[in-house]
């Protein structure tokens, strides 16, 4: 019979020679565990950084959110960035193994703001005109 020994993790019976415990999914190795660790990080990075099972929509309306951040030219980066926000939403709810709410979310809110603010700009600017003699 093979020599067992207890899980520190989970008190479970496994091999003395385990890695890992098949009962947790813990490693027992220092070295596997922070090898694994740093693995998971690195996976969250990407994630943050590269579009991993993200909206395509959501994604490209978190860019164009950026854009509206432009005096002027921003309305129309913010208009695309509101409306490809609203399809990414729509198309996260579809397929729910996709993520970037937060990134649909984003360009919906700069959007509005862009919009908000070329109207402002748009009627200091009208109230400007009529007022010059």
């Amino acid at each position: 019979m093979p020599e067992l020994k207890e899980c520190p993790y989970c008190a479970e019976q496994i091999l003395a020679v385990a890695m890992k415990c098949k009962h947790c999914g813990e490693y027992l190795d220092d070295e596997l565990r922070d090898e694994e660790r740093l693995s998971k990080s690195a996976g969250t990075l990407l994630r943050m950084v590269a579009p991993v099972e993200v909206s395509g929509k959501a994604l490209f309306a978190g860019y164009l959110a950026f854009g509206a951040f432009i005096p002027l030219l921003g309305l129309l980066p913010g208009l695309a960035a509101l409306f490809l926000g609203r399809a990414g939403l729509k198309e996260i709810e579809r397929k729910p193994n996709l993520s970037g709410k937060g990134r649909a979310w984003f360009g919906i809110v700069m959007g509005i703001i862009s919009i908000i603010m070329a109207v402002i700009f748009g009627v200091a600017l009208l109230v400007d005109s009529l007022s010059q003699p």
